[in-house]
């Protein structure tokens, strides 16, 4: 029977054998990185099938050494996307690497004439709504009437 072909830049399949270019890697890994089995390993701070992108701040990738599955991220701690070196967050999620937990929507649209001065304050791991001590209102989002 004939068996398929698959073809990429660092292996090739033919007849049931698997061929691996050991040291050929995309872009020369963009001298980011080491070609090992034919698979760009990163520096520090770099990501990408050739290395040729900035890792995002509190991001993770790695790879597995017994397969040739591509290289695992998780960017952001988890609550965006990496695009360029910055993160860019997930609704609800604030900071340079996304890890603080943005205060709720009723905070930032609380009207300051009706229940005084209102401040989101960041504080790792959530955010948290001060709510004037002279006004009635309090909770959570500071839309609570006492």
């Amino acid at each position: 029977p004939a068996y398929p072909v698959y073809d990429t830049v660092n292996m090739r399949y033919d007849n049931q054998i698997w061929y691996i270019h050991t040291r050929v890697c995309k872009n020369n890994c963009n001298g980011n990185g080491t070609c090992t089995l034919g698979r760009c390993v990163c520096d520090e701070n770099k990501m990408g099938d050739d290395c040729g992108e900035e890792m995002c701040p509190n991001s993770l990738c790695f790879y597995d050494k017994d397969t040739f599955a591509p290289m695992n991220c998780f960017h952001c701690s988890g609550n965006g996307e990496c695009a360029n070196g910055a993160c860019q967050c997930s609704d609800g999620y604030v900071g340079e690497d996304c890890s603080i937990k943005n205060c709720s929507s009723g905070c930032l649209d609380t009207k300051e004439k009706e229940r005084g001065v209102v401040v989101c304050k960041q504080i790792y791991p959530v955010s948290q709504c001060i709510c004037n001590k002279e006004s009635l209102y309090g909770g959570d989002d500071c839309n609570e009437y006492f």
